[in-house]
């Protein structure tokens, strides 16, 4: 047997290692369950390299194999860069897909370089944001790192790290974990539309939905904000995507598709309508400097 693609789900906890009080919110989006997050694996462990040496050894992996992390937090790995650097010695179309909730600044910052060098192929980001106000990402995961988070995006996408980034949204509507409101949806967008003009490369939103109404029929508010999300990604020409586990009826994309195609037409309030305007003014200045980058272009 080959291995086309190695997923490794690290023992880390949902939020980073932050503590169990900080992630126990986590189990929404996280591939444990409350009593699992914050486990934490002993030093030994946090290698990488030795497992994808031995699984070369034993001829099982092919020239297009891809190192999938996730869990947890996985940039607690201690040996990324050096796991990067035997693929991209040893497997001439190696891939790479990071799930991580890109909030460790030290750590983003070690990667830069080694996933720069990446030169073997498809590199991915995928991380879940799910807010778009400082408040309430705190609220939902418990500490205050939307600020870093930010910062860490514009980071990887000023610097081309990734060939996509791929951004989620899960859509909450408990209370503690809400994140429907006007600010949050167009905070969101903002932080996406700023970043897709600094990536050089590809920009995805993903839409998600919490995973504990799985089977339960898509909710009005849950709606109103995937149609806002995937207005959004036609604005940019981004891609979208619709997590297999939130969305399991077909008919709820469609119906989604339908509704954002047409949602300039049709915003419902004053509270609505002002968010809807004050993105538009903000995205104007990528439009403009756009402009400016192609003028530039021509001169030269």
């Amino acid at each position: 047997p080959y291995f086309d693609e190695i997923e490794i789900l690290d023992l880390f906890g949902g939020s980073g290692n932050l503590g169990i009080e900080a992630i126990s919110n986590g189990a929404k989006y996280c591939y444990f369950n409350d009593e699992q997050l914050g486990a934490k694996l002993p030093k030994e462990s946090r290698q990488l390299l030795p497992i994808i040496k031995n699984m070369s050894t034993q001829g099982l992996l092919r020239q297009n194999v891809c190192l999938a992390i996730a869990g947890g937090e996985p940039t607690l790995f201690d040996d990324i860069p050096e796991t990067l650097e035997y693929l991209n010695e040893n497997y001439k179309y190696a891939r790479f897909n990071l799930q991580s909730n890109s909030t460790l600044t030290k750590k983003v910052e070690k990667l830069i370089k080694p996933l720069q060098n990446f030169k073997a192929g498809y590199k991915n980001l995928y991380t879940s944001i799910d807010a778009g106000t400082r408040e309430t990402y705190r609220r939902i995961r418990g500490k205050d790192l939307f600020n870093d988070l930010v910062k860490n995006l514009l980071n990887y996408a000023k610097t081309g790290t990734f060939t996509s980034m791929q951004l989620k949204y899960i859509l909450l509507n408990e209370e503690g974990m809400y994140n429907l409101d006007m600010k949050d949806l167009w905070g969101y967008a903002r932080l996406v539309a700023k970043i897709s003009y600094f990536n050089p490369n590809k920009t995805d939103i993903i839409i998600d939905r919490n995973l504990y109404e799985r089977g339960i029929r898509f909710s009005q508010d849950m709606l109103e904000a995937a149609v806002i999300l995937a207005y959004v990604a036609k604005k940019f020409n981004l891609g979208i995507c619709y997590s297999a586990c939130g969305f399991i009826e077909q008919e709820d994309i469609e119906l989604i598709e339908k509704l954002a195609s047409s949602y300039p037409k049709k915003k419902k309030n004053y509270k609505e309508l002002s968010a809807y305007l004050a993105f538009n003014l903000y995205i104007k200045q990528y439009q403009i400097l756009d402009i400016f980058k192609k003028i530039s272009k021509i001169i030269k």
